[in-house]
């Protein structure tokens, strides 16, 4: 169920997503980063075969919102360091009080065409509502 949508914004860019859970958010909000640095308003979640995925971590942090920048933030960084677009990811950990640890899996078919500079706290709020939890993360551009 992981859904992304960009949502218009004055300067920067803001995308509405939505998941069953944490994980589930977390990779909504990932695939939308990569829909954007690709310039497409869609993408969906794949791996490609014979392509070793990047581990990714982040640190605890006090609530949903903190762990959901944090994760984007390490996502923009790892993109930017290794050219790479993360076009899926598989959770083993991922909870504010333990931070996560993930694994990102690029698609090197795809390149980056539109920098994305940071997730921010603008307006951020994850909520709970009766589908799992949603969010309106704005971007750095």
């Amino acid at each position: 169920m992981a859904q992304f949508q960009f949502v218009p914004h004055t300067a920067d860019i803001a995308l509405r997503v939505w998941g069953r859970d944490l994980p589930d958010l977390l990779r909504a909000a990932a695939l939308g980063l990569a829909a954007a640095t690709v310039g497409s308003e869609t993408l969906d979640a794949h791996r490609v075969a014979g392509v070793a995925p990047r581990p990714l971590a982040v640190a605890p942090t006090s609530d949903a919102e903190g762990l959901l920048v944090d994760f984007l933030n390490e996502v923009i960084f790892q993109q930017e360091v290794n050219r790479e677009v993360y076009t899926d990811f598989e959770f083993a950990v991922s909870s504010p009080a333990a931070g996560i640890r993930a694994l990102a899996y690029p698609d090197p078919s795809l390149t980056a065409t539109h920098a994305v500079k940071a997730a921010t706290y603008y307006d951020l709020r994850v909520a709970r509502t009766p589908e799992g939890l949603e969010a309106t993360v704005v971007f750095d551009v």
